[in-house]
């Protein structure tokens, strides 16, 4: 009997041993415990906000220049600038995704026809964000000239004139990737649907897409300064496409919880390939390239409260390709001053209805616990258990009761 008794605690202790060591229930605990911390990061250093519409307004000025450099003996480059680059602007956000457009009003063109377009729909999330850029622009004008030869000079007249006839079309993707995600909000920066706590910053990688057209009647070069480039870089039309990866960084410094001010720096390396139509023999010349190219920059300083954002921004494009001997550079300058709104405050911890008390749980109830929100720790007891993990706590300082998930709390 007492030999019985021994093998049935013996196997009893075995089975209690393994499933208390089961590799199992090992991963589970530990990804319970990762993503535990994470969230008590992220809730340290993020505030999601309470609203789920998002409206702003923004005035600023979208600069778009053109480039075209030689690479002779003696190298000169060209560069236009559009004439109507004021812009106004509406950018609705809902959750994470933010929709702008921006436009020149038309009064502001005299009658000539200058356009000035943009489109950037975007999403930020917690690891991953997406964003679009279209932007069309008509109407260039010279805006400076170099000949290293000193052969040929640019004439006051080069620089009055307007190339009503020059259109570019742009249209970018990107999809990039932000490894410290728990710490860095990207919607508080870009989209401002969310605030950045406590200053942080995060690597960033990425792919991106890019597609440019320049349009013209006549050639872009002018009659008297051909002669410093090349016979096949006087091109009447320049179209490319090129994919790359992205590697750059990001950081915000926080002040005061609202005060920001953000630097974003994302270089990427492409491929691509393209086209040109001389002027003289109007045919196409196919072309690969492989250069640094899609480079975006973005510094931003501004508030960023509860009810309301504003702050100013300077958003820089620039794209590089290799047509025909020649570099075409197409760079976007836009510096911009913007207010926003939140609108439609919902409630972010809704209540589980109907809920059962529990006997069985992690905490008790007359328990004191602890739990972040906001980016400040919170103290209180617990007054309610229920089932399926919640709990309804009365902080100390407000006397507020709140149901909170088992997840959120800690042990005092």
């Amino acid at each position: 009997m007492q030999l019985f008794l021994r093998l049935l605690f013996v196997v009893l202790l075995m089975k209690a041993l393994c499933f208390s060591f089961s590799p199992a229930r090992a991963a589970v605990t530990a990804a319970s415990i990762k993503e535990s911390r994470g969230d008590s990061i992220r809730k340290r250093f993020v505030e999601p906000m309470k609203t789920r519409f998002e409206i702003q307004a923004n005035y600023g000025s979208r600069n778009s220049l053109l480039v075209i450099t030689s690479r002779g003996n003696a190298p000169a480059f060209i560069s236009y600038a559009n004439q109507n680059p004021t812009q106004i602007g509406v950018v609705v956000s809902f959750l994470n995704l933010s929709i702008p457009v921006s436009f020149s009003p038309s009064f502001l063109s005299n009658g000539l026809g200058l356009r000035n377009i943009s489109f950037s729909p975007s999403t930020y999330g917690k690891w991953l964000w997406w964003n679009a850029d279209f932007n069309y622009s008509k109407g260039y004008g010279i805006s400076g000239f170099k000949d290293l030869s000193k052969a040929y000079l640019l004439r006051s007249t080069d620089l009055q004139a307007l190339r009503n006839d020059i259109r570019s079309y742009a249209l970018s993707s990107s999809l990039t990737f932000v490894p410290n995600g728990n710490r860095f909000s990207s919607a508080a920066v870009f989209s401002f649907t969310s605030r950045q706590l406590h200053s942080s910053g995060s690597l960033l990688m990425g792919l991106n897409y890019h597609f440019s057209s320049v349009l013209a009647d006549s050639s872009l070069l002018p009659n008297n300064l051909a002669g410093a480039f090349a016979a096949e870089q006087a091109f009447v039309n320049s179209r490319s496409a090129s994919v790359g990866i992205a590697l750059g960084y990001t950081y915000t410094y926080v002040v005061a919880k609202n005060i920001f001010a953000n630097i974003t720096l994302l270089p990427s390396l492409a491929t691509g390939i393209g086209r040109t139509i001389d002027v003289a023999e109007k045919k196409e010349k196919h072309y690969q390239f492989l250069s640094p190219s899609n480079t975006f920059g973005y510094v931003a300083l501004g508030h960023n409260g509860q009810r309301s954002y504003w702050g100013v921004s300077l958003n820089m494009h620039t794209y590089r390709e290799n047509p025909a001997g020649a570099n075409l550079f197409m760079n976007f300058v836009t510096p911009t001053v913007f207010a926003g709104f939140r609108v439609v405050k919902w409630s972010r911890s809704v209540p589980p209805p109907k809920l059962k008390r529990s006997r069985s749980s992690a905490f008790v109830r007359g328990q004191k616990v602890s739990w972040w929100a906001g980016g400040s720790k919170h103290n209180g007891v617990v007054i309610e258990v229920y089932k399926k993990g919640f709990y309804k706590v009365k902080e100390n300082d407000t006397k507020e009761e709140i149901v909170w998930e088992e997840k959120d709390l800690l042990a005092q």
